[in-house]
């Protein structure tokens, strides 16, 4: 079995690609966020690369890179995020899934980009970057999945006076939170904090 990595075509490959990510991640609608996502981002069209084997020229995996803006160094510059990092359980193995990983760093060898980066949902997904000698440089806190919860309190709750609490006005909280977003940010001088009103607490 020899397998080959090769770039999509988005106008002429969308079902190939579309066949690859509902075999593999069901529980999303590919259909329906392949022309937002794939054809029309706001910063320009997505890069994919299908894995296939060569024999049969079946697609067996598939891996995409979404344009993303940054701030670095006092501009904004492009880089990409990895997504929809697809593979059939038959392909499944270090071998393809460095691949296809390689194949998403292009853009950036190309000078596309400034940078690549990913999200692996767990320690499993650095596998293939460690095969490529490169290791976590960061971390991200997905904060919407908060937003899964309903927050709003029964009424039948107890209130903050019956625990005890003493409230604090958003006014009297938020300057200490922003402080360090003013114009020279947290290290401006003591005086320009007091003027400012932004002292941290």
């Amino acid at each position: 079995m020899t397998l080959q990595v090769r770039a999509v075509n988005l106008d002429r490959e969308h079902d190939e690609l579309l066949g690859v990510l509902e075999r593999n991640l069901p529980e999303l609608s590919h259909a329906r966020r392949f022309k937002w996502l794939y054809r029309e981002g706001h910063l320009g069209p997505a890069w994919s690369w299908l894995l296939c084997d060569s024999g049969s020229r079946e697609p067996v995996g598939l891996a995409s890179l979404f344009r993303r803006a940054i701030w670095r160094g006092g501009k904004v510059e492009m880089c990409g995020q990895v997504g929809d990092f697809a593979i059939d359980p038959s392909h499944r193995s270090l071998g393809p899934a460095v691949m296809l990983q390689r194949a998403t760093l292009g853009p950036v060898d190309a000078g596309q980009l400034v940078l690549c980066y990913d999200c692996p949902p767990n320690a499993r997904g650095m596998s293939t970057f460690r095969r490529l000698k490169m290791e976590a440089s960061a971390t991200m806190t997905r904060q919407v999945r908060l937003l899964k919860t309903d927050n709003v309190v029964s009424s039948t709750a107890p209130g903050l006076t019956d625990l005890g609490i003493t409230a604090t006005s958003v006014e009297a909280v938020v300057p200490s939170y922003l402080w360090r977003f003013h114009p020279k940010g947290e290290y401006a001088s003591a005086q320009e904090r007091r003027e400012a009103n932004l002292s941290p607490q």
